[in-house]
This record gives structure tokens, sequence and C-alpha cells, in this order.
């Protein structure tokens, strides 16, 4: 089980992420306990570089829940990731399957541990016009504007034209 994680691992760290799955699943078949959080990070990271957003969202939940555990000391600390990431990932694949609402969660919970993350912000403010709430919206970008001016115009111009349809957080770019 070690070695197919750590081979799942490597091929996550090569952006082979359909073989990364591969092997986190094989070590998961053959021992469940060799996982930590940065683990299942990883696997989440590669299910969500494969669009397999239902599956990284599982992976990111693990994330969280170990991380949890960790933090009461039921199991050993892990290095990575931080829980900024997890949610920020987290959140993504809510953004990526539609699933605004549980999108706004995630990025509320980034925003609050990390308050200058830009990137939280803007795709806090995608989510929020994607359930209609363009007042909230608003807000958020009053505040990226301070982060980021050039991300906050890319957004104004979002929340501008109704026909943008900004729904996927690549539209940053």
């Amino acid at each position: 089980a070690n070695s197919y994680l750590r081979l799942a691992l490597s091929y996550s760290g090569l952006k082979k992420d359909k073989e990364a799955v591969a092997g986190y699943k094989m070590a998961k078949q053959i021992e469940p306990s060799v996982f930590d959080a940065s683990a299942y990070f990883n696997w989440g990271r590669s299910y969500l570089a494969l669009e397999k957003n239902s599956d990284a969202i599982s992976a990111f939940k693990q994330t969280i829940s170990l991380m949890r555990a960790e933090a009461i000391g039921l199991e050993p600390r892990t290095s990575l990731p931080s829980p900024e990431q997890v949610h920020h990932h987290l959140g993504v694949a809510y953004i990526n399957a539609r699933r605004f609402p549980d999108a706004i969660k995630a990025f509320k919970q980034v925003v609050e541990l990390n308050p200058a993350n830009a990137e939280a912000h803007y795709a806090l403010a995608i989510s929020y016009v994607n359930t209609g709430d363009q007042r909230a919206a608003q807000q958020e970008n009053k505040i990226l504007a301070s982060l980021d001016p050039d991300m906050a115009k890319k957004l104004t111009v979002a929340l501008g034209d109704s026909s943008y349809g900004c729904r996927n957080i690549a539209c940053r770019r």
C-alpha cells in the first residue's frame, strides 16, 4: 500500500493524474490507513484535474476530516496541506460541479482563514452571481478591488454583463 501511495504521489507531481488516481485506488484497496490528509488532498487534486468533481469533493472532505482529527491529536500531523488550500480546492470542485451554495461556504472559509486571498474573493463573487445574489457579489468586488485591481476589473465586466455567464473559476484569466 505504501508503495502504491508513493507511486501515486509521484504521478501527481508529474501531473499524470489518471495514473495517480489508479495508484491511490490500489493503495486504499490494500490498506486505507496509509492515507493521511496530504495523500487525500493530492488525490482530490488529481480528481479535480480529471474533472471528476464529485470524487474530488469526497477526497477534499476526507482531507478536512483527517485535519480535524490531527488538530485534536487523534492522528499524526502532516505538513501539507493547509486548511486554506483544502477549502480553496474544495470550492473550485463545487464551482465546477455547479454547486454554488456549497462553493460559497468553502470560499467563505478561505476568506476567514486568509482575508487577503484575492482568488477566493473572486470565486466567492462568481458563486454569488450564480446564485442570483448580485449584492453580495458587489460586496466581494469592493474587497477584491483593494486586493487585486486587475482581477476586480475582470469581475466588474462579469457582473455588468449577464450574458457573460462566468461559471468557472478559470474566467478570472
